[in-house]
């Protein structure tokens, strides 16, 4: 088990990530809210009860990468993240970064229901900001029963306020849903249509959270209630993204869009340059600068390499969604600087990054020469897509394998949330072995599942973890 330095972890976000940790302080009202189920006697406890004074992180801004955005409030780390406007040094700490960090964005992630006065007079003066506004409902009635902060009226005063600031800031709000009997699909599209009428909102993110065990049953009643709301949230906002000009929305997590292996445009950002080319949702990226991407992410990372210049071979569809006749040609983004623009307004759903298949092949190729064959270790979130890239690229000596995620239980799906513990146990249980037999001696996990210091979630170390020590473990 690791005995946790606190300050470890502080440092590695601050000089490798660019975020700033402030405080774990919270309102605690969010009623879906996973953080404050965890006993004093966990593992991650430390990581959530920790105190840091102003001077100390006035301090700490120099280990900051002024030539990139700073991140306030979002965890890099296990370091659990409170509400920044609950730090009583916030506008300090904020001059301070912008007096280090010259141009780029501050991103702080806030509830918005604190917000001082005195954040709003500055905020010209320390602009660029981007402002993750955890808005969790936009309908007056159901904020109160789902956040219990009694700060909803605060909340929607504040971001409109936001939406009114002329010059410099950037909006992305974030919506929760729940299940059909808080938070059904109509009441979301509602708050929609809302929120693209106000100014300086990029984006909107729809979050189908995940629950522990004991949570869980609060608002679902199996996993397969759970996985049909998500089906129909899915499918309620099929067309959502087809008008142009309008925010773009995006569920998560949900399994990763597979397309066909076709790289697809998930949605356009109003006033980008993808909108001034006309770009749409389910566009196909052909080509980056004549290179075809490997994947969503690989197209991503190409066009936010490019400088001065990034050449886009696309085929258009007659109709939003992919139907109707397709048409390829040529776009350009010029005067482009990647670094500054991103991917020029365009935004992609996340799947596997091109490093990673990269190395499952390679893995593929060493076990195919020494006639053995590996697991990957997933979920049931994940499962399909997986299996989907093992066909595409011919790896044919690794199997995608879903595990439950013991350790907390409920909903809880995603591959970066398994622990070594979970894996060990599941592969000594009796089905597991009568399903999957043990010819196997490699298993690949998610990188996602280890710190910088590749331990888990349970302090547990990749490389020292003795109840899988029969077998190789590879993180990618």
């Amino acid at each position: 088990m690791n005995k946790i330095n606190i300050i470890n972890y502080i440092l590695y976000s601050e000089a490798e990530q660019n975020v700033l940790p402030l405080s774990s302080l919270c309102h605690n009202g969010c009623v879906f809210c996973s953080h404050k189920n965890i006993s004093k006697n966990d593992y991650l406890y430390k990581f959530y009860d920790y105190k840091r004074d102003l001077s100390d992180i006035i301090e700490h801004i120099d280990f900051l990468d002024p030539s990139k955005k700073v991140y306030i409030g979002e965890s890099a780390t296990k370091i659990f993240e409170g509400e920044p406007f609950l730090f009583t040094g916030i506008i300090e700490v904020l001059k301070a970064v912008r007096k280090r960090v010259k141009k780029p964005a501050i991103c702080i992630t806030t509830c918005g229901g604190y917000i001082t006065r005195d954040f709003l007079d500055i905020i010209e003066e320390i602009a660029p900001i981007e402002i993750n506004f955890s808005l969790n409902s936009y309908n007056a009635q159901t904020r109160d029963r789902i956040v219990l902060d009694n700060k909803t009226a605060e909340t929607f005063n504040n971001l409109h306020k936001l939406s009114l600031v002329k010059n410099g800031v950037k909006l992305s709000v974030s919506l929760m849903a729940l299940n059909e009997k808080l938070t059904p699909a109509g009441l979301l599209l509602e708050d929609i249509v809302r929120l693209r009428t106000l100014g300086n909102i990029s984006i909107i993110k729809i979050f189908l959270p995940r629950f522990s065990e004991k949570q869980f049953h609060v608002f679902f009643n199996n996993y397969d209630e759970f996985i049909d709301y998500c089906a129909v949230i899915k499918s309620a906002f099929g067309e959502i993204n087809c008008r142009p000009g309008a925010a773009p929305v995006i569920l998560e997590p949900l399994p990763p869009d597979f397309d066909g292996g076709e790289t697809f445009i998930h949605s356009v950002i109003p006033a980008s340059k993808a909108a001034a080319l006309n770009l749409k949702s389910k566009d196909k990226i052909k080509a980056v600068n004549g290179v075809a991407p490997l994947c969503k992410t690989h197209a991503y990372q190409m066009i936010v390499s490019s400088k001065k210049k990034a050449v886009l071979t696309v085929e258009s569809f007659d109709e939003c969604g992919g139907g109707g006749r397709g048409v390829k040609h040529s776009v350009s983004f010029s005067d482009f600087n990647g670094a500054k623009d991103g991917a020029g307004g365009i935004v992609f759903t996340s799947d596997m990054p091109p490093e990673v298949i990269g190395r499952l092949i390679k893995i593929d190729g060493r076990l195919a020469g020494g006639g053995s064959a590996g697991i990957i270790a997933t979920t049931l979130l994940s499962l399909d897509y997986i299996d989907d890239i093992l066909v595409k690229f011919n790896i044919v000596n690794l199997r995608a394998v879903a595990f439950k995620n013991r350790r907390f239980g409920g909903n809880i799906d995603c591959a970066g949330l398994l622990t070594l513990n979970d894996i060990s146990e599941e592969i000594q249980s009796e089905e597991f072995i009568n399903r999957y037999g043990r010819d196997f001696k490699t298993i690949v996990l998610s990188s996602l599942m280890f710190d910088h210091l590749n331990y888990d979630l349970n302090g547990d170390n990749l490389f020292e973890f003795a109840s899988l020590g029969g077998y190789e473990l590879i993180s990618v």
